[in-house]
């Protein structure tokens, strides 16, 4: 009886569990997702069709190659993501690991061991020992894997509850692409993939450990992002290096360039309330007026950092009414080197920061060679925010559209990229 018992359940498992096709190669009824892009730069439709074969591994389908080969779309990456928000680009890089899931198969303990576990779940110490026979009599071989599904307690188990996944791996677009790109397209499709508070983390780091551009970017990054902007980049700069930046503000500056930064990264300007007070305008300007001498440094970087941009602009036309002269020529004769130069980015933020994002996009077109690390930073950061009208201080100032300027100026393969960002030509 218990021989033409086991015999009978051998038979059945074995119906339930032979896959379909190749015996190694059982395919779970999930899509696979290579190149997500059309020739136009959209998303492929089925009628597209999928220009790499695929296999599989266990339940779980994945490429037969690479995702990105060496005849990767270009055009169609950038196309896409270029042609969407940071929102949506971070939606696509979830979508694309999420579909590109694999399984590594398990190890015969592996095996065994969550068999035992479901096993004695479902069936009892007692029927788990014949259980365990009649399985293993069933399988046959050791690399077997089913889709983890819950355990059923006090019922017959089917054929996907006898064992469990292993870790699951996963395919990063992100990791995908940097692998098939290089050179200036690496680092902007890397930017553009990464969420900005990263990349500005980054970007803050590189600037802080790189010689001679510190004041330049730093005072970009810490005097043009918005307060949760700001707070969301320095958190993750203290995740990221296991540092907080105001460690390594005060170890790579010195002097009122250092106080400049370290008041600036402490995110504390007041907002503006809608009221301009011009009693505090007033003290301002005779503040500024008095602070021309050492042992002052201290009242210029209270009120460029903590008093709310539509005060400041008040400020500077009062001076200017007062004395004569911009405020920018007195920031010139009294402070030299880093703090002159940062002094003089923060007035112009205040002032107008298309017109500031504007000059630095010119300058990085002027250099022997294009800064593509500045086009790129610039274009990406401020393309949901104001490039339209950077475009038009740019044009405005320079007699020639961004647009032309890139076309003029950039090459390589970066070019569509910078372009596609940028938009369009201005009239």
């Amino acid at each position: 009886f218990w021989v033409r018992f086991a015999c009978h359940w051998a038979f059945y498992l074995r119906l339930l569990l032979r896959p379909r096709g190749n015996q190694s190669d059982a395919v779970l009824p999930r899509p696979s997702l290579n190149l997500p892009l059309s020739s136009s730069g959209g998303f492929k439709s089925e009628e597209d069709g999928d220009p790499h074969p695929v296999k599989t591994v266990g339940f779980c389908p994945v490429t037969a190659q690479p995702p990105f080969g060496s005849g990767v779309d270009h055009s169609a990456i950038v196309g896409v993501l270029t042609n969407r928000s940071r929102e949506q680009r971070q939606l696509i890089s979830r979508a694309f690991q999420e579909r590109t899931q694999q399984v590594r198969p398990l190890t015969s303990q592996e095996q065994w061991t969550g068999l035992r576990t479901t096993l004695l779940k479902s069936w009892g110490t007692a029927v788990a020992v014949v259980g365990r026979w009649l399985v293993l009599l069933a399988f046959g071989r050791n690399q077997l894997i089913f889709p983890d599904l819950p355990p059923t307690s006090g019922t017959l188990p089917t054929p996907h509850l006898l064992l469990h996944h292993g870790d699951h791996l996963s395919q990063d677009l992100l990791k995908s692409l940097q692998a098939a790109l290089s050179g200036d397209l690496e680092r902007t499709v890397v930017a553009l993939l990464q969420p900005a508070a990263h990349f500005d983390a980054q970007e803050l780091r590189t600037a802080l450990k790189t010689p001679g551009s510190t004041e330049d970017v730093a005072v970009e990054i810490l005097a043009t992002r918005s307060p949760p902007q700001l707070q969301e980049c320095l958190t993750v700069y203290k995740h990221n290096f296991q540092m907080e930046a105001e460690k390594d503000i005060k170890s790579e500056t010195s002097g009122i360039f250092q106080d400049l930064l370290l008041a600036l990264a402490e995110g504390t300007r007041e907002s503006y309330s809608g009221i301009i007070d011009y009693n505090l305008v007033e003290q301002d300007v005779q503040a500024l007026k008095q602070a021309e001498g050492p042992g002052t440094e201290g009242t210029w970087v209270l009120i460029f950092t903590q008093r709310n941009p539509e005060h400041l602009v008040q400020v500077f036309d009062q001076y200017q009414r007062c004395t004569g002269h911009e405020l920018e020529k007195a920031v010139q004769n009294i402070f030299l080197g880093d703090a002159q130069a940062a002094l003089l980015s923060l007035a112009l933020v205040i002032k107008n920061t298309p017109l500031y994002f504007a000059d630095k996009l010119h300058q990085a077109l002027q250099d022997t060679e294009p800064n593509y690390q500045v086009l790129m930073r610039i274009l990406i950061s401020r393309s949901e925010i104001d490039l339209l009208s950077i475009r038009t201080a740019f044009k405005k100032k320079f007699g020639k559209s961004l647009y032309s300027s890139l076309q003029d100026v950039v090459k390589g393969d970066c070019r569509s990229a910078l372009l596609a960002l940028c938009r369009a030509e201005d009239l």
